[in-house]
């Protein structure tokens, strides 16, 4: 099947998805159904290869918003002919402001461009008569698939490296462990690890430059090594003033616990 066949069929499937859940009474988080569903959509029609669905890149984006524009109206369909076949008497337009008022349109515009981040979806099911816990649940499952999903492109295209991974996986163990022992040091562990992700994406950056070539990316490659070394140095200066207060501050006990789980590591 094309590319765009298949994003076709997702559509549908995210119409019906829509349809469902619309039963369920969600309210706005029915927001989060379209957006998802237009992300997943718009996701669909490049999987294998932007050239083999629609080469040109503004006609790909009418189709992919035409498409996940479709999810909403026609889980929207799906379910005012529902309502006609359990007795319903209203027309679709009657219905539908009825039925979901401004919500309609809300999802319409967040399907047409898609949205795959979980602090989107906790704002939106907020809204919702979700539960907190329900609402935590669920945007947590919608951003593993996000995430594992944009992962598994990001792996497939080479640019992904374990040499790289590997160090910032292990480290971020003991600060997450620091961080809920000290809670007054949070804001130097977020800054800590805010460095430590631009220092990752400059690293992946120039791990993508160099796998295309150096002889023609040698400006770019100086430019984000300069943004590297700087942004490691400062890093570097401001973990090791938060160790050394960090180690002034660990009882022995809390010492060997750190000690343990390094090694375990």
């Amino acid at each position: 099947m094309v590319p765009i066949g298949i994003a076709v069929l997702v559509a549908d499937l995210g119409a019906v998805l829509f349809f469902a859940l619309g039963l369920l009474d969600l309210g706005i988080g029915l927001v989060v159904v379209a957006a998802f569903a237009g992300w997943v959509t718009a996701l669909a029609l490049v999987w294998r290869g932007r050239s083999s669905a629609v080469p040109q890149p503004g006609s790909r984006m009418a189709v992919a918003a035409f498409l996940g524009g479709w999810v909403v109206v026609a889980g929207m369909l799906i379910d005012w002919i529902y309502a006609l076949l359990i007795g319903g008497v209203l027309g679709p337009l009657d219905y539908w402001a009825q039925r979901y008022g401004i919500v309609a349109l809300i999802a319409l515009v967040y399907s047409l461009v898609g949205h795959g981040g979980a602090s989107g979806y906790l704002a939106l099911l907020a809204l919702s008569p979700l539960l907190p816990r329900e609402v935590a649940i669920t945007a947590l499952l919608i951003n593993l698939v996000v995430a594992g999903t944009s992962f598994v492109l990001y792996r497939l295209a080479r640019h992904f490296s374990w040499t790289l991974a590997w160090p910032l996986l292990v480290g971020s163990v003991p600060w997450a462990y620091l961080g809920a022992r000290l809670p007054d040091e949070r804001g130097a562990i977020a800054a800590i690890e805010t460095a430590h992700d631009a220092i990752c994406g400059a690293l992946s950056r120039m791990n993508h430059l160099a796998s295309r070539g150096l002889a023609d990316h040698v400006e770019p490659l100086a430019a984000l090594f300069e943004r590297f070394a700087a942004g490691y140095a400062a890093h570097a200066r401001e973990e090791r003033a938060f160790l050394r207060r960090v180690g002034a501050r660990l009882d022995d006990a809390q010492r060997a616990e750190v000690t343990e789980l390094v090694k375990g590591l």
